[in-house]
């Protein structure tokens, strides 16, 4: 399989362990394979001049609307929402009202390749093994996602049931790299870390978001075909 050079470098990737323990690795997928892939037209859409074409081209391009934390599958609300006609003001603890869209399952070409090797037994099981998950207790959950303006979510970690989560950057934008939207990796402020504790020891309590006060940002996913 053409994509088996990922699981040596996932095996030979030393962890990182600021702000958290986590995997990092920078041009994952070979330049010639990263080139075709952002240059497909399931992943390089035209330019758009409106809400209304963009979501146009996304259907054609075989992309559903998905529930995600962050975002709406409601396109009206969406729309009223970008139009300015209803306002999104940000509490403490927020969603954003932007729009997931994922990848149905007519991929195609090396989005499609690349996708079987993803959900391959050889894939999953090396993640599994690196970060000592046992595969057998797990599900998996993955796709091609393109988020509209307006997703946000505010500073968490993963609810209990995760095992484990993974973040490829495919940004056909050449400035994608220099934009706002990226992820953030935090930590606690020193004085909000008693929140640490607690989830550490009330294993029954699951984790929840938290405010972006209580976070100080270490570091962000910026670079292209970058994952972690």
């Amino acid at each position: 399989m053409e994509f088996n050079y990922l699981i040596d470098k996932i095996n030979s990737c030393p962890f990182s362990m600021s702000p958290f323990k986590h995997l990092e690795i920078m041009n994952f997928l070979d330049p010639k394979h990263f080139e075709e892939i952002v240059q497909s037209p399931q992943v390089n859409l035209s330019r758009s001049n409106s809400d209304l074409e963009l979501l146009d081209k996304l259907a054609t391009a075989e992309f559903e609307p998905i529930y995600f934390p962050g975002t709406t599958e409601n396109i009206d609300s969406y729309l009223s929402w970008h139009a300015g006609k209803s306002k999104h003001t940000n509490v403490e603890t927020c969603e954003g009202v932007g729009m997931t869209f994922r990848l149905a399952e007519n991929q195609k070409g090396i989005i499609g390749e690349l996708t079987d090797f993803l959900n391959s037994a050889d894939f999953l099981t090396c993640i599994a093994d690196k970060l000592e998950i046992e595969l057998r207790l797990t599900y998996t959950d993955n796709g091609l996602q393109k988020y509209l303006d307006g997703y946000e979510i505010s500073p968490h970690p993963d609810i209990r049931k995760k095992a484990l989560t993974y973040m490829l950057n495919v940004n056909p934008d050449s400035k994608s790299e220099d934009q706002a939207y990226h992820t953030h990796y935090m930590e606690f402020v020193p004085e909000m870390k008693y929140v640490l504790e607690y989830w550490k020891y009330n294993i029954k309590d699951d984790r929840c978001w938290v405010p972006w006060a209580w976070c100080d940002s270490k570091k962000r996913q910026t670079k292209n075909n970058s994952i972690v």
